[in-house]
């Protein structure tokens, strides 16, 4: 039997949705959901809360228990800050500023210890007997002080040489002062043993300006924990001259610097005991005495 006309056209075309809300009532309801944009930003944003809090903590720990160090601190930032420093320079500088705070933490800490010692021992002296050496500055002179060894307590290193070897040309003296410690045997002066030294140790004040001995090109303008602030600069004939414990560097690696340009400042940064700078040379990659060099009033012997 034939359904009427009009049956079968309303089951083959369904009348649509009245309206978008009658459909979107149709659809199972989901949960609205966080973007990805905004989840990432609260993210980002707790983490940078997170860090600036630390960094409060830290700082007010050091001002609180290092009132020193915590001084030292803010004038080295303040320094560094306030120099013109080229985005090409920036991660030298940055390297060079670590550096010289963590030299300038040293000294704290070897001074309470000393002072620890010192109230120690002085229970076993007498209360009215006070010691007459004044307290040594750090902006003072210092460092490298000479003390003799045997030859025989230690053997020449393989890359050093004890014969005569001379730059062919006259020398620029590389900073004014004295010098404390002469090139061969000596006791290393961080704890007295049998060493070689690869240099001469010229005492000066720190900040005092440091010259080119050489004309050349920068090889190397970085930060080591026995050089402190150090520079390497590659010279005519074969030649390298190496300046050391600087306070400050003034050229960067790959410059051209003439004779007598002034390149760094004399400081006590790395293994140092005092303000100096601990000049070197190399001859194709053996080490040799500068004085040689250096006409013979340059520096007075030790």
């Amino acid at each position: 039997m034939e359904q009427p006309w009009n049956q079968t056209l309303l089951e083959e075309s369904p009348l649509p949705p009245e309206s978008e809300d009658d459909l979107n009532n149709l659809l199972p309801w989901e949960p609205p959901q966080e973007s990805k944009k905004e989840k990432s930003g609260f993210g980002v944003l707790s983490m940078q809360l997170a860090i600036c809090i630390l960094a409060a903590i830290i700082i007010l720990f050091c001002k609180l228990f290092f009132a020193d160090g915590y001084q030292a601190i803010v004038a080295e930032y303040q320094s560094a800050f306030q120099a013109d420093i080229h985005w090409s320079e920036t991660m030298g500088q940055v390297q060079q500023t670590f550096g010289s705070i963590m030299d300038k933490m040293k000294p704290i800490q070897r001074e309470k210890e000393a002072s620890s010692q010192d109230s120690t021992s002085s229970e076993g002296t007498s209360s009215g007997e006070e010691s007459s050496q004044p307290a040594e500055s750090s902006q003072e002179a210092a460092g490298g002080e000479q003390t003799p060894v045997s030859e025989t307590a230690v053997s020449t290193p393989t890359d050093a040489t004890l014969q005569t070897v001379t730059y062919p040309e006259q020398l620029t003296p590389p900073v004014e002062g004295k010098l404390t410690s002469g090139y061969g045997f000596r006791a290393y002066p961080l704890n007295g043993e049998a060493d070689f030294h690869k240099g001469i140790d010229i005492a000066a004040d720190e900040g005092t300006k440091i010259k080119a001995a050489i004309g050349g090109t920068v090889e190397t303008a970085s930060y080591s924990d026995s050089y402190g602030n150090y520079l390497t600069i590659q010279n005519d004939h074969g030649f390298t001259t190496w300046y050391a414990h600087c306070k400050k560097l003034l050229v960067s690696e790959g410059d051209k610097v003439k004779q007598g340009k002034k390149i760094a400042l004399v400081g006590s940064t790395g293994d140092s005991t005092g303000a100096h700078l601990h000049f070197a040379m190399q001859k194709d990659g053996i080490w040799v005495n500068p004085l040689d060099s250096f006409s013979e009033n340059t520096y007075a012997a030790v």
